[in-house]
């Protein structure tokens, strides 16, 4: 493949072969770049596509490259016939091939955005042939692209081969097969990442994950098409930790929410999973009122089969609503009920969640210095078991507690780790809710305009990831952000608040105040 400027030099060379006024220009240079881009800097199908601006405006070409196999025709006159179209072209490479290897090639085709040795084995585990010799094989004929990741490699195919692969799949045998082996496989991988993002591979797991996130939506998506729930279901409640951490909540939810548009043909422990999970996504959303009888279903199924975790999270999830909605009487009710049940079944996951809110609902009755214990045992939890997606949101509120009693250093050095593990974590609903209760700090500290344009950066990154503040939130920084309100003039503050959203991740953490642990600058 082609570097971009070399594909893009390519392109105008060989569209004024055969238009010789073709003048690259702000008229045509994106549609170019993005025509270069979507063939992957394959020579051969640069020079098919630059042909067609005889005819095709680059924009028009653009639009027409969903279907590259027939677009792509009509080469120069002195190509060999088997270059005048990339079809041609793939045709002649796939009769080179042998039987098993053509069987395999198309195979693959099912793989989005590459694959690993044991998943191409198990897309071929029902036919008698040497996998990893053919795939080099394949490689040795560019019709596979591989590189090596952590001492093991990771093949892909060119979409353009892909999509000739895919065409070819089809003609050859019943998809229906080795799309099972390939769902077998992605759903046995989030049996795995299940359990490796609860402790300490918890980073390790995310970067799998995200690896393999491109398979595991096509699984997912073709699981949904044929209405096979059972394995939608199995793979959200292996992955909601994920779309949690990973701010995919949105995602999440349309997942489960395919589902649950069926749960009559869910046995009863899938519906209770189906249910908690797309609950858990809608809270993160704020739109409690989906969450809320989601909740309450999967309480009541959860007693029903006797399933304890489920039981428990589906009150810790009601408290939570209830602490929103300021149902004080049902946040004491449900949390109580599942520090009860962790503690019973010795689960420190969900003790340390169950604590964290437990001292939220303090904090609303005006008792968040006196019990911020509860916070340090839910930190402790998490610290102890690795689980730094948790540990995030309580450094956040034990530095909000620690500011309230006036330790500003304290509260700095908190959120210093607080936004370590966030860009970690690559978690952008994290990173707001540390810049936010930096604002609070440089509101403490005399700065309101950093404190401004704080609040404006965690407003932009929450909007990207779609989640907006809770109710409890508000009531943690309502203080500071009357005093901005109070301090600066209407119009001012808005502007610095718009500022803040155009800031960069990295240039506000250089400005931020130093705890004693952070890099920055010195209040």
């Amino acid at each position: 493949a082609l570097a971009a400027n070399d594909a893009v030099r390519l392109f105008v060379a060989r569209a004024r072969a055969v238009k010789p006024d073709f003048e690259l220009d702000e008229s045509n240079r994106d549609a170019v770049i993005a025509i270069c881009y979507r063939l992957e800097g394959l020579p051969l199908a640069i020079e098919l596509a630059a042909a067609r601006v005889k005819f095709l405006p680059p924009a028009a070409l653009l639009k027409r490259l969903d279907k590259r196999l027939d677009v792509l025709t009509g080469g120069a006159r002195d190509l060999p016939d088997r270059q005048k179209t990339l079809r041609a072209t793939l045709d002649w490479s796939f009769a080179l091939l042998s039987r098993d290897e053509r069987q395999v090639f198309t195979r693959l085709s099912l793989f989005v955005g590459g694959f690993r040795l044991d998943a191409a084995e198990a897309i071929a585990k029902d036919l008698a042939v040497d996998v990893v010799e053919i795939l080099f094989s394949l490689a040795d004929k560019s019709l596979l692209r591989h590189q090596f990741e952590a001492d093991e490699p990771r093949f892909w195919m060119l979409e353009i081969v892909r999509e000739y692969a895919r065409e070819k799949l089809e003609e050859l045998e019943d998809v229906a097969v080795p799309a099972r082996n390939h769902r077998d496989h992605y759903l046995a991988f989030t049996r795995q990442a299940d359990v490796g993002l609860l402790g300490h591979e918890q980073k390790r797991w995310l970067e799998l994950v995200e690896r393999e996130q491109a398979n595991v939506r096509a699984m997912l998506r073709r699981a949904l098409t044929h209405r096979e729930l059972a394995p939608v279901v199995e793979a959200g409640w292996n992955l909601w930790r994920y779309w949690w951490i990973r701010g995919q909540h949105a995602e999440g939810r349309r997942w489960m929410e395919g589902a649950l548009e069926h749960v009559e043909e869910l046995a009863p422990d899938l519906q209770v999973r189906a249910y908690f999970v797309g609950a858990a996504m809608a809270i993160a959303q704020g739109d409690l009122a989906t969450a809320s009888p989601w909740v309450q279903t999967c309480i009541q199924l959860a007693r029903e089969i006797d399933n304890r975790f489920v039981e428990g999270v589906g009150h810790l999830g009601a408290g939570l609503i209830a602490l929103y909605t300021q149902d004080l009487p049902a946040v004491e009710q449900h949390l109580h009920r599942a520090l009860e049940i962790f503690r019973e079944d010795d689960d420190w996951w969900g003790r340390a969640h169950v604590l964290h809110y437990l001292w939220r609902y303090d904090a609303v009755l005006g008792r968040a210095v006196e019990e911020i214990g509860e916070l340090r045992e839910s930190v402790d939890l998490f610290r102890a078991n690795g689980d730094e997606s948790g540990l995030v949101l309580v450094l956040h509120d034990l530095a909000m507690t620690t500011l309230l009693s006036g330790d500003v250093p304290e509260a700095l050095s908190l959120l210093d780790e607080g936004f370590n593990d966030s860009l970690e974590l690559r978690n952008r609903w994290y990173l707001a809710y540390c810049f936010e209760a930096l604002g609070c700090v440089t509101i403490v500290l005399g700065d309101l305009v950093a404190g401004a344009r704080y609040f404006g950066l965690a407003d932009r990154l929450r909007d990207e990831v779609q989640t907006p503040r809770a109710p409890f939130d508000m009531i943690l920084y309502a203080p500071y952000l009357e005093t901005l309100e109070r301090q600066l003039p209407s119009a001012e503050l808005q502007a610095h608040r718009e500022a803040g959203r155009a800031w960069a991740v990295d240039e506000a953490l250089a400005n931020k105040p130093i705890g004693t642990a952070g890099h920055g600058k010195a209040a």
